[in-house]
């Protein structure tokens, strides 16, 4: 990993990371599952169930969601910001989820990436600037 963040929201602990390829992820951390949070598809409700705090389907769920993507988006900016790749990319098989993602970006990201072109193929989006060549100047 190039760079690690934990953080934590309406008391979950959650993982945001950029690995050595620039491809941006966050995850629900597992130390929350002592919590006795079971995957969605598992969730089965009956009368002995009350104890079950939470179901979660790839990376939790939250009260509050919004706050959630507030501080994922900011530690993205901050890190393009600060570290001015040449390229990331995110990758998720949520369809869902990348419509999510191409809304952040065309409210968040008009300024930060207008040097950047941006590629949907499969299930990733990709962002790549072109660098000059020396002698080409910008």
């Amino acid at each position: 990993m190039r760079r690690i963040i934990d953080f934590t929201v309406d008391g979950f602990h959650y993982v945001w990371a950029v690995h050595p390829n620039n491809q941006v992820v966050f995850w629900l951390e597992e130390s929350n599952y002592k919590t006795r949070m079971v995957p969605m598809e598992d969730l089965m409700i009956g009368w002995g169930d009350d104890d079950i705090i939470v179901s979660v389907g790839e990376t939790g769920v939250c009260r509050r969601p919004v706050a959630l993507i507030r501080q994922v988006v900011k530690m993205t900016t901050d890190w393009i910001k600060g570290a001015r790749p040449d390229y990331f990319w995110l990758q998720t098989p949520n369809p869902q989820k990348r419509r999510i993602y191409r809304k952040l970006i065309d409210r968040f990201g008009r300024a930060l990436l207008k040097d950047f072109q941006i590629v949907e193929y499969e299930e990733a989006i990709y962002f790549y600037r072109e660098v000059p060549q020396p002698g080409q100047g910008k």
